[in-house]
């Protein structure tokens, strides 16, 4: 949303969640940064990365959205147990926040329990 809250609105697939990043390469370049290993914070894991980063840079909003990469299930739709989410993309208000946010390295320590990658993105 514009407030920069995220959540669950709807199943995404990766053309949606590309839809919903930055128009310009340049942009997507200066203001996004790509997760990896999130399923290590569990479910709501959008809310927690987007919490640390906020955390992080001092900045109430920092984070404009937190976009989830679809998860293909590995067990049926019977056993009922969402699994989080393992890839995802941050989407800073300002590309000095990305950039501040990256430069904490590739490794990130979040809620002190789980590790997450952190990368530039590229683009698609």
């Amino acid at each position: 949303t514009t407030a920069g809250t995220t959540g669950v609105c709807a199943v995404l697939t990766l053309n949606d969640v590309k839809d919903l990043l930055p128009p310009t390469e340049a942009e997507c370049c200066a203001r996004v940064l790509m997760v990896k290993r999130c399923h290590r914070l569990g479910n709501k894991c959008s809310m927690k990365i987007k919490t640390y980063f906020d955390a992080l840079l001092g900045k109430q909003d920092a984070v404009e959205h937190v976009l989830m990469l679809p998860l293909k299930s590995r067990c049926p739709s019977k056993c009922g147990r969402p699994v989080p989410p393992k890839t995802g993309f941050v989407v800073f208000r300002e590309s000095s926040d990305a950039m501040m946010a990256r430069s904490v390295g590739s490794d990130q320590l979040v809620n002190d329990n789980a590790v997450i990658k952190v990368e530039t993105y590229d683009g698609f």
